[in-house]
């Protein structure tokens, strides 16, 4: 298990950057399970669409917003869940 995020000064975890990276070096480094703040419940991707326009093909990257812990498991094979606070990172490491 292992956790990213911010821990701020009342103990809420904040969200983050670069989760994609973070997730496959946790999956790299043998992590079975990834924690993430609530605030990165959904991430962006973009989508490229094409579209002619005579005799032209327009390419374009479009937005997507998708849930982030279903494309982790599905796109990393880790599987993620989600933390709010200090209290529950300590709930969920000490469970038993």
């Amino acid at each position: 298990m292992t956790l990213t995020g911010t821990i701020e000064a009342d103990g809420s975890i904040g969200a983050i950057g670069g989760i994609l990276e973070k997730a496959q070096a946790a999956k790299a480094a043998g992590k079975r399970l990834l924690l993430l703040p609530e605030g990165n419940r959904r991430m962006v991707r973009y989508v490229e669409r094409e579209h002619q326009v005579g005799a032209f093909t327009f390419i374009e990257q479009v937005p997507e917003e998708i849930d982030t812990a279903d494309y982790l498991q599905r796109e990393v094979g880790i599987p993620v869940q989600y933390v709010t606070s200090i209290d529950d990172v300590v709930r969920l490491t000490t469970a038993g």
